[in-house]
């Protein structure tokens, strides 16, 4: 299942690689493609992951979750 959320905050290569670390924490989810252009994450998972769970990994991680696209 692929999704597409937003995220705020992302200034560098080293944000995006600790937004695709964080996501990849999420068991279910099996890669992570992050765009720093476009502020956007595309995840890759087994099954619907909930957009809360999303949320929670993102500003974990220090960013501001936008939404699920």
């Amino acid at each position: 299942m692929k999704t597409v959320i937003k995220v705020e905050g992302m200034t560098c290569h080293h944000c995006v690689n600790h937004v695709k670390a964080a996501l990849l924490e999420i068991p279910q989810v099996v890669d992570v493609i992050v765009n720093l252009i476009e502020g956007k994450a595309t995840i890759i998972s087994n099954e619907k992951i909930a957009e809360k769970v999303f949320e929670k990994a993102i500003s974990d991680a220090g960013y501001t979750f936008i939404g699920v696209e």
